[in-house]
């Protein structure tokens, strides 16, 4: 716990708690992150999933750098919003919810994008995901709704 008494002490955490514009700009640039992450993973779930059947499933392969960025994006101004109040963020169910969706989520664009190395340019030729693929997108779907949710529910419970 001293760990977390000394985030909720640095700089950091005075700047985006107490400045007038810290707060707005974190939560600002953690929105656009998710809208990136979330969205590009979602599209590219759907596409798996079947729809879009005209997009080749080799071309989402060329997202997840954009994805990663967005990520990159949430994983900053999120410990920057964390700082605030990092010692009861981590007794809070919602956050931990947050946390343990997102995990998910991530766990399963590390695993979709192995598939992809692994497969090489095989994939632009196939009109149909593996049931592999499929089931990594329901996982994916489930993981980053839960994180949403979760971070939304932060605020009121």
């Amino acid at each position: 716990m001293a760990l977390l008494y000394w985030l909720e002490s640095t700089a950091l955490a005075d700047w985006v708690g107490a400045s007038i514009w810290g707060y707005p700009i974190m939560l600002t640039i953690h929105s656009v992150g998710l809208a990136i992450v979330v969205g590009l993973v979602f599209m590219m779930n759907l596409r798996f999933l079947g729809v879009m059947k005209g997009v080749p499933i080799g071309s989402m392969s060329k997202i997840f750098a954009f994805a990663w960025f967005g990520f990159a994006i949430n994983t900053i101004s999120g410990f920057s919003l964390f700082t605030l109040q990092a010692s009861w963020y981590v007794t809070n169910v919602p956050f931990l919810l947050k946390i343990g969706g997102i995990v998910v989520g991530v766990v399963t664009m590390i695993l979709v994008q192995k598939e992809f190395r692994l497969a090489g340019n095989s994939w632009d030729t196939l009109d149909e995901a593996s049931s592999k693929l499929k089931a990594f997108a329901i996982i994916s779907f489930v993981g980053w709704s839960i994180g949403m949710i979760g971070g939304r529910f932060i605020a009121y419970l």
